[in-house]
Order: C-alpha cells, then structure tokens, then sequence
C-alpha cells in the first residue's frame, strides 16, 4: 500500500502542471505500475521491492521524458517542483539499506495484508472518483480538486492501516507522504481538508461509484481494473 501511494501522487502533479499534454501518453507511461497493482500482491521482500521499484522509475522518467515535450520551461521548474519530493522518495525505496526501505519492509507483511481488505477497495474507487472530478474540473478548480482528493485518499489510508497495523505503520505512511510532497503541495493542500467546504463542493461523496470501465478516460478504465 506504502508504494500505490506514489501513483495517485504522481499523476496529480502532473495533471497539476502539465494540462497541455495528452492525456493518452501520461495514461502509456503509468499503464506498467497500474497493472502491477492490479497484480493484487504488494512487495514484501528485498526482491520484491526491487522489482517494484524498477517499474515505478521507468513509469516517472517516462513522464518526464514525455512532459518534456509539451509544455513550458516554466511549467518544467514548476514540475521539477511539484514532484521533487517523488523523485527523492523513488530513488531511496529503490536504494538498499536507506532509512525509508528498512521502515517499508519492516510493516511490509501487515501492510500487505491489510491492502486485500475491502475498504482500501473502497478508498482507491473514491480516487478514480476524484480523479474523473480532476480530469473534468475547469483549471481554476483543478488545484484544490486534487488537493481534496489526495487528502481524502490520505485519510483513508491512515485509518485503515491504523485498525489493521497499528500507529506505527500509520507513522510510515505519514513520513513517506511527507517526503513525498515536500513543502509546496503540503502547504498549497493543507487549506483543502477533505471535510472542508470546498472538498464538500468540489468532490462527488465518498461511495460513489466512477464510470470504472466506461469512463471516456483510459485512466480511470485502467485504474477500475486494479480496484475492481
């Protein structure tokens, strides 16, 4: 679960910065890592980790290789910005013997228990849901969208892991988040908690079922087949 954390990340930060590039190239670079969560086993070895993390590095620098292309130098520092926090979180879970991959395989096994319950099924299909809403909301929108959505998914994590795993894995989560975001889309998404006025506005509630296979986006249609 620690690593799916990564993905919704990732693709807001790109749609975040990069809404001039088609969507269908972003879907193509991130397609790999999906397929391996549809997989269904998280990785709770040394190996298994390795594997992972291969996938999920190839998935980032074909973003970036892709985004390159298609919008601003500007839009590239803004980028280079927004996912610094992914980039430095991707190359220590890919680097035997960091702080960050001890504590992530240490709850690994719980972790990945926990991952096959029902109600992170229910956490990743309010994502999909969150992202349709990202994908349709008008630009001035889009940045709390995402803000509420991945604080929601957030949310869930916590108290899913914290029924299934304890404090202590909610604790690894938090710190990877943490160092995921970094401090600019941390402070941006702190005015968006999920139970706020503008999540309650801008997200559709939790439940809600996305259009899952028949979503005009073929992200959303992949996505559907690792939570479906």
């Amino acid at each position: 679960m620690y690593i799916i954390i990564i993905l919704p990340l990732l693709l807001c930060g790109v749609q975040l910065v990069a809404s001039n590039c088609h969507s269908r190239e972003i879907e193509f670079c991130t397609a790999p890592l999906i397929l391996y969560v549809q997989g269904g086993d998280l990785p709770t070895t040394e190996e298994d980790l390795d594997d992972v993390m291969e996938v999920v590095n190839d998935g980032y620098h074909c973003l970036l290789n892709y985004t390159t292309k298609c919008i601003s130098p500007l839009q590239r520092e803004v980028l280079d910005l927004v996912t610094e926090g992914i980039s430095f979180l991707i190359k220590e879970l890919g680097t035997k013997g960091s702080e960050i991959r001890k504590e992530v395989l240490a709850h690994a096994p719980c972790v990945s228990e926990a991952y096959t319950k029902p109600e992170i099924k229910a956490a990743f299909e309010d994502l999909n849901v969150g992202l349709e809403s990202i994908m349709n909301a008008p630009f001035k929108d889009r940045p709390a969208t995402i803000c509420c959505t991945l604080n929601r998914l957030a949310d869930s994590v916590r108290e899913i892991l914290k029924a299934e795993c304890g404090e202590e894995s909610v604790k690894v989560a938090e710190k990877l988040i943490e160092t995921a975001v970094t401090d600019f889309p941390s402070i941006m998404c702190a005015s968006f908690p999920e139970s706020g006025s503008t999540c309650a506005r801008l997200l559709k509630p939790k439940g809600t079922k996305s259009d899952g296979s028949k979503s005009k986006f073929h992200l959303i249609r992949l996505l559907s087949l690792s939570s479906g």
